[in-house]
């Protein structure tokens, strides 16, 4: 399958039409992926409001919660067996963020506990207690974005016995031949950073600092702490902070879940049917909770 000149020039004429006012969006990069592989790619536009340099489509992003796909595969692909109990958190709730976990800088409620508790750091800390954390609503019975793919890799670390970023690194990026999806971005994928931007009311863009900047400010010149470092953020960053990596390797992810499985770039057999049908399930979850809380 591939798509017709005629397509391809509607498209890319649709992303250079995004990008023309840079104050309401500087650059955009773009792929599309079929079954068979990669359909379209294109990149329009400059890196950052502040930038000079042209976007592309190996231009290296900070992914916030599309981060959580790694983990979603990973824990439907482990083969430890987790009970599941009644009237209790399954490990499909946290999948789908029905599970009842939330955020205090979100949620008001969450936000009165753990000021006169006193949590210690917040959600964003390695050293916070996410399973003592009091949940939000009744598990399956709404939606909330929150600490709930930490919980999910909690279960997973410890039916596994390794630490997540390792079991991932292992069973997901070697197979695929992933280097680019970091949360401490080597020198070349500095090189490539987009700017991050904050967009005010009347769609306009400012230039603001990068969440968790201090893994981009590692010291990539100092082996021994980089090792530390690394060692450090790549256990905590895969259960609770968001990594980098430039547009083609989530959107493979996305591609493999309508592929049956099937990585679109390498071919390798990452989910079964059924371990698919499981992760749709979970959206089923989603639609239902929110059609509740209505």
């Amino acid at each position: 399958m591939s798509f017709a000149a005629e397509t391809i020039e509607q498209l890319t004429s649709l992303i250079d039409r995004a990008v023309a006012d840079p104050l309401t969006m500087p650059g955009a990069a773009v792929v599309v992926f079929g079954k068979d592989g990669e359909l379209f790619s294109y990149a329009a536009g400059k890196r950052g409001l502040e930038s000079s340099e042209p976007m592309a489509v190996d231009t290296v992003f900070w992914l916030a919660s599309c981060t959580m796909i790694t983990g979603d595969i990973e824990v439907v692909r482990a083969d430890g067996a987790l009970e599941q109990k009644s009237n209790r958190i399954t490990l499909r709730m946290p999948l789908a963020h029905t599970s009842g976990f939330g955020y205090s800088t979100s949620n008001p409620l969450l936000a009165t506990y753990d000021r006169p508790f006193g949590f210690p750091n917040d959600e964003a800390s390695p050293n916070f207690p996410y399973l003592s954390m009091p949940l939000a609503f009744h598990p399956g019975e709404d939606w909330a974005c929150g600490v709930c793919i930490n919980v999910a890799g909690i279960a997973l670390q410890r039916s596994t016995g390794m630490a997540v970023g390792a079991y991932i690194q292992k069973h997901l990026f070697s197979p695929l031949g992933i280097d680019d999806f970091t949360f401490i971005p080597t020198q070349s994928m500095r090189d490539r950073l987009a700017s991050m931007h904050l967009r005010a009311q009347d769609g306009r863009v400012s230039v603001q600092d990068h969440p968790f900047k201090a893994s981009v400010e590692v010291d990539l010149k100092d082996p021994k702490g980089y090792s530390e470092d690394r060692a450090f953020w790549w256990w905590w960053s895969f259960r609770n902070t968001p990594c980098l990596c430039h547009v083609i390797i989530p959107a493979g992810f996305l591609a493999m879940l309508v592929n049956q499985g099937a990585d679109p770039r390498s071919g390798v057999q990452l989910l079964s049917k059924e371990k698919i049908i499981q992760l749709w399930g979970a959206v089923e979850v989603v639609e239902t909770a929110a059609m509740k809380s209505q």
